[in-house]
């Protein structure tokens, strides 16, 4: 017994004694040359508790035996070392040269990361793309890299980013950067994600020593994949993907119950009068729709609404007493969007080396009614040469073929859809939910947002980006090539709006039947002025001849030979 109350005390007297933390000290160092390094990250592992070293290198911290510090800074290999008996813990981090020999994309040449002094930022596109089902390479961009917003302030599934670099640089003019495919200024949406090779971010003002003013608010480059991709026999790949897209926040509209009785508060504590909204009366209003969820709020199966009962015309003022649900009615619930690429690289004999690739993306928009569409076709040919011992050919194919239908936007100024894309959605979500966006009699819809949009037309746009490149790499000496690159883009835009007059009830003015002639009334011609047919062209081709030299040496080399 008292041999076993002895074991038992000891015991306790190891925990006590394992578990009592102690400060350990020591100095950070760079292995290479012995230099300290001060902010060296010291973090106990598997807690929050940590410190960092200070501008000599030194660290203290506080830490129980048994328990494992890692030392971490940027460039640099982690280093883990357990604590035992020690009192001081000296450290030589090793430079991770993985990192450092990484080969980053800089204006017309590369370099390595170790080399850099400008604010650059290489995107892992493997991680980044991958196999997300992304249409859209700012998609790619956004979250990857500090210091780069990206924006996307419309559901128009045709509309282009906005993307910026480290804040907003003007009040007035555009901040946007450049952004540049192979070389050449090119729309970002236009770019297969699958596509890609390499991409950086240029982000400071040295970028415009290279392309001038247009780079002053940072640069966008990107290398699409080429015949230097193929490896051993020819390979062949194909991947797709479906995703469903569901907007994540919408309007939360108040019943009209509860909406209503406030609306008549207000009014009567303003002038003393109940308000109206389109002539109909607010009181009176506020009874029909009570009326209507008590009756008839269950046995609605379609949008056609009974006189009488959904809607009625009190003196030429129509009252519209149904409920709907808004946000239901008018986004679409899982719009699909596919993707497919097929590609195939490989080797041509002993000097060339060629990559292949077809990609098609379709989208449907976020409108239930008269659905937007988009599709793009991507063909990318490349193909790598030895053409002598000195001299190597790098030439690409690229086709790009984008058309986008939506409704023809009669609140966009004259049917144009661009700036003025939100009528839609603005008038729709304007007003209380007993208005009948999508509410028809006899077949026939109101003058509302939702009977402009299923009686639209279909707008038309096309988009044709076509481009030849050929690059010329010279090796003049071990450390000495000449560059010369070539490349030939033609852009075609197609933009055809088809407008049109239709037939609804007018809603907004007076109307002047009863239970019995609206029977057999017809409905009101509306939009007379925007009857038309509209097309615009464009076509641009730019020539780009890029020539230039890359010198190669370390210093050292140059002073030892000297």
């Amino acid at each position: 017994m008292k041999k076993l109350l002895f074991i038992s005390v000891l015991f306790l007297c190891i925990q006590a004694a394992f578990g009592q933390a102690k400060t350990v000290t020591g100095t950070v160092k760079s292995k290479a040359d012995g230099i300290p390094i001060p902010g060296v990250s010291v973090v106990i592992q598997g807690t929050n508790n940590g410190t960092t070293t200070d501008f000599d290198g030194n660290y203290s911290i506080s830490v129980a035996p048994g328990r494992t510090l890692s030392f971490s800074y940027m460039g640099y290999e982690t280093q883990s070392i357990k604590v035992e008996s020690q009192q001081k813990i000296n450290v030589g981090l090793i430079e991770s040269t993985s990192k450092l020999d990484e080969v980053v994309v800089v204006g017309f040449a590369s370099q390595k990361k170790t080399n850099l002094t400008g604010a650059v930022a290489n995107i892992d596109v493997a991680k980044t793309i991958g196999s997300r089902p992304l249409t859209d390479v700012s998609k790619a961009l956004q979250g990857t890299t500090p210091g780069v917003n990206i924006n996307f302030n419309s559901g128009n599934i045709n509309r282009a980013a906005k993307i910026n670099i480290r804040g907003a640089g003007t009040i007035n003019g555009s901040d946007d950067p450049l952004i540049l495919v192979d070389g050449v200024p090119t729309d970002l949406s236009l770019i297969n994600p699958n596509d890609i090779a390499t991409m950086s971010v240029l982000k400071d003002a040295a970028s415009a020593s290279i392309y001038g003013a247009r780079a002053a608010f940072g640069v966008v480059l990107i290398t699409t994949k080429s015949g230097k991709t193929g490896e051993g026999k020819v390979r062949f790949s194909y991947s797709a993907n479906t995703a469903f897209v569901n907007p994540i926040s919408t309007l939360k509209f108040l019943d009209p119950t509860e909406e209503i009785p406030g609306l008549i508060a207000a009014g009567t504590r303003t002038d003393g009068s109940t308000p109206e909204i389109f002539g109909q009366n607010y009181s009176i209003l506020l009874d029909g729709i009570k009326n209507w969820k008590a009756k008839y709020a269950n046995n609605r199966t379609s949008n056609e609404m009974v006189y009488g009962e959904d809607w009625e015309i009190k003196n030429g003022v129509p009252y519209f007493y149904r409920v709907w649900d808004a946000n239901k009615e008018l986004y679409a619930s899982n719009a699909l969007q596919t993707t497919h690429n097929v590609s195939a690289q490989g080797n041509l004999g002993d000097k060339s080396s060629f990559f292949a690739s077809f990609g098609l993306t379709n989208q449907d928009g976020m409108l239930r009614v008269n659905q937007e569409k988009r599709q793009r076709i991507n063909i990318n040919l490349g193909f790598t040469t030895k053409l002598a011992d000195w001299l190597t050919g790098d030439f690409k194919v690229m086709t790009i073929n984008s058309s986008y239908d939506q409704p023809f936007n009669y609140y966009g100024g004259s049917g144009t859809d661009d700036t003025g894309y939100g009528g839609y959605f603005g008038y729709a979500l304007r007003w209380g939910q007993y208005f009948p966006n999508f509410g028809t009699y006899r077949g026939y819809n109101f003058r509302t947002a939702g009977g402009y949009l299923s009686n639209a037309s279909r707008n038309e746009n096309n988009k044709r980006n076509t481009r030849l490149s050929a690059r010329f790499t010279a090796d003049i000496t071990k450390d000495l090539n000449l560059i010369t690159e070539i490349s030939s883009v033609n852009d075609y835009y197609n933009r055809k709006q088809n407008g049109g007059k239709f037939l609804a009830w007018d809603s907004w003015s007076a109307m002047p039947y009863d239970a019995t002639t609206i029977q057999t009334a017809t409905p009101a011609t509306l939009e007379t002025g925007n009857d038309f047919v509209g097309q615009s062209k464009q076509e641009s081709t730019t020539n780009v001849v890029n020539i230039y030299g890359n010198y190669k040496n370390n210093l050292t080399n140059i002073i030892s030979n000297s």
